[in-house]
């Protein structure tokens, strides 16, 4: 089957340019990477509870797609075949995390603006990122398939519980939701520390993530009115101010780098968690201090 498959990528390939080349290795950092600012600017520009439902699919379905690749340990075309031009990627190939993730992301944020010309636009942005997986060399259509199926499986299941989680999260004190985000954490720990082969950083960030933004999320939910409305300027500047620090942390993080084995995945655990503090609770309540938040510009109390 991958001998099959990869004569059509050299195909598909072979109908492609530099242009083509360029505007694909762009477009698929839109399903990887960059989600690195799509995600704060959910929470902080757009809307604060649709961030925090993203940011939960996202980080559970990151673990999930981690671990299938650790455990089915599939190669890459570029791996298989020289024929394939690719710049390479690391780690497994079966499923797709892009092809998983993009369906995840749009599909929750389809849902939430409930308009049938959006979800077209989300199927095609669906489509063409598994595209540009195929293209340029990095996974097999096979690869890119389950990670379709995977991802509306998620995400039909995470629409059709979150209603549920709302009602049961609502009631709950701060400390017994971040107690549950701690929890989850340190499950998603602990089962790659005895499940999973090569103890992926993936899924260590994936735990710390979760237990930083989690505590964050309560924090916030108990005691701060901030929403992610407001005027454009509002949401501009939140985001200006927001990602200074956010990429700081990360350029730090990245500078000090960590060490192999299990001592290097809790120092990954531990960067990823104050990351997660600051997206959820710290830059909100900066945001609420500065008064770029319409709540804290109308007093306590007040309706966005």
């Amino acid at each position: 089957m991958h001998a099959w498959e990869i004569d059509c990528i050299v195909w598909i390939q072979q109908q492609g340019g530099p242009a083509l080349d360029r505007f694909f290795e762009v477009y698929t950092n839109f399903g990887g990477s960059y989600y690195l600012y799509l995600i704060p600017l959910l929470l902080w520009c757009v809307d604060y509870r649709l961030g925090l439902r993203v940011l939960t699919v996202f980080v559970a379905t990151v673990f999930f797609n981690t671990t299938l690749k650790e455990w089915l340990g599939q190669p890459r075309p570029f791996q298989v075949d020289s024929r394939v031009s690719s710049e390479g990627e690391l780690g497994y190939g079966l499923p797709s995390g892009h092809a998983q993730l993009v369906v995840v992301f749009w599909g929750v944020i389809a849902d939430w603006v409930d308009r049938r010309w959006f979800w077209t636009l989300a199927v095609v942005i669906m489509l063409s990122m598994g595209f540009s997986r195929i293209y340029l060399g990095v996974h097999f259509m096979s690869d890119v398939l389950p990670g379709w199926l995977l991802g509306a499986l998620t995400l039909a299941l995470f629409l059709r519980f979150v209603p549920d989680a709302d009602r049961l999260l609502g009631g709950r004190p701060p400390a017994t939701v971040a107690g549950w985000a701690l929890a989850a954490a340190a499950f998603c720990f602990l089962f790659d520390l005895a499940l999973v082969r090569d103890h992926n950083r993936l899924v260590a960030g994936a735990a710390g993530f979760t237990a930083g933004a989690g505590l964050g999320a309560a924090l916030a939910l108990g005691s701060l009115e901030f929403s992610g409305h407001g005027a454009l300027w509002q949401r501009a500047l939140r985001y200006v101010v927001g990602m200074l620090p956010t990429l700081l942390l990360l350029g730090l993080m990245s500078e000090l780098g960590a060490p192999e084995g299990v001592v290097g995945n809790l120092v990954v655990m531990a960067d990823l968690a104050v990351i997660g503090v600051w997206l959820t609770f710290a830059a909100p309540w900066l945001f609420e201090r500065l008064r770029l938040s319409p709540t804290a510009r109308a007093g306590r109390g007040s309706q966005p």
